[in-house]
């Protein structure tokens, strides 16, 4: 399983990659297929992000010329949080770098679900197929996909077994966004 990263922060290539495998890896899931992660700056001390079932990414660069990245069974958006708009007197970068790794180890999880439904062809329930008060769709809390996730990181390891990678990132976020103390 590879993971093609789409970069528009200004931290490092590696420590990006190395947190979101170490995510990855911290669920114990099965992944058969690639994915494509887009890793944004937010405007909030936390981190977020959403993901969807499939794509065939296209990437255009500064020439105009489009090339085709790939067929993706899973890719997802995340935000790398930005200690400096609030002044860094509520959130460190440990705390951001925190957030990260726990929004990147949720959204594995329906990365997870997308690749199972397609490697095994069984279909799992999904929220847009639940009626629910008059067919609007459930609280987020209480969709199927999100009670799922809420079990796989049950199960999965802690983020403290990954704080040496956590910390990297931390350090890239002050250094980068220049924080200081």
């Amino acid at each position: 399983m590879k993971i093609v990263l789409i970069n528009r922060t200004r931290i490092n290539n590696d420590t990006l990659l190395q947190v979101l495998e170490a995510a990855r890896q911290s669920l114990k899931l099965e992944f058969h297929y690639n994915a494509c992660v887009i890793v944004s700056e937010g405007h909030k001390p936390f981190a977020g992000g959403h993901a969807r079932p499939w794509d065939i990414h296209t990437y255009r660069d500064l020439n105009g010329k489009v090339d085709i990245l790939g067929m993706f069974w899973g890719k997802f958006f995340i935000t790398v949080p930005r200690p400096d708009k609030w002044a860094g007197k509520f959130y460190t970068p440990t705390d951001c770098a925190v957030s990260f790794f726990q929004t990147a180890q949720h959204e594995w999880g329906h990365i997870a679900d997308y690749q199972k439904e397609k490697y095994y062809g069984i279909n799992l329930q999904w929220s847009r197929y639940v009626s629910h008060l008059g067919k609007r769709r459930p609280p987020h809390r209480l969709r199927p996909e999100e009670m799922r996730v809420k079990a796989y990181l049950e199960a999965a390891r802690p983020y403290e077994e990954y704080m040496e990678v956590i910390e990297k990132l931390a350090k890239e976020i002050e250094i980068k966004y220049e924080l200081k103390n």
